[in-house]
């Protein structure tokens, strides 16, 4: 097979090798079946992301990149605290309900139980993703905090932590093909868990 011209939409391709990843994994994913899917050379693969690891590495980044702007973006358009952290659940619920032949779960979940802490770069580009996305939880707890939507007898990061690892187990549960029902209803509980007492 021909390889594209060196004139190619870089992140054109880094997309294609990020849902071959995303679908494989790493480990399973070889070098001929990425130059194949993306439609380039061994060669322009080599030059422009380097060599597979770094290509995973910066595929994953990308991943990681778009879904906190995502929810970023989300959040700002909310119209209120609580709301935006019910549209982040249904949003992550609704994705996982409508995967077609089960759901792939998340790209950096993924990693985690397949390369960590093997992979000591992985565990870095992931840890810090997942700092920055407590904060930004965080930030959207206070103001629900402060606006008397959720509760202020717990810490706002703490609060934030819950919701991260309880989403987290979503969608690690989708992968064991759970009937449908199961996500809203536990989404709804997660909120349920940081509204006002009484």
């Amino acid at each position: 097979m021909t390889g594209r011209p060196r004139g190619f939409d870089t992140a054109e391709v880094l997309q294609l090798a990020m849902d071959l990843f995303w679908k494989k994994g790493y480990e399973a994913t070889g070098l001929s079946e990425l130059t194949e899917h993306m439609g380039i050379g061994r060669q322009s693969l080599y030059s422009t992301f380097g060599d597979k690891k770094q290509l995973f590495l910066k595929a994953l980044d990308a991943y990681l990149h778009t879904g906190y702007k995502e929810v970023s973006e989300e959040f700002a358009a909310a119209p209120s605290p609580i709301g935006a952290l019910e549209g982040w659940l249904d949003a992550m619920v609704l994705g996982l309900c409508s995967a077609q032949d089960g759901s792939r779960g998340c790209l950096a979940l993924n990693s985690i139980v397949e390369m960590c802490p093997d992979h000591e770069d992985v565990v870095e580009l992931i840890q810090g993703h997942f700092r920055r996305k407590i904060q930004l939880v965080a930030d959207m707890v206070r103001q629900g905090q402060e606006a008397g939507e959720i509760r202020k007898d717990k810490d706002a990061e703490d609060l934030a932590t819950f919701l991260m690892t309880g989403g987290g187990g979503l969608i690690v549960a989708s992968k064991l093909k759970m009937p449908n029902s199961r996500g809203p209803a536990t989404a709804q509980f997660l909120l349920e868990c940081i509204r006002p007492l009484g």
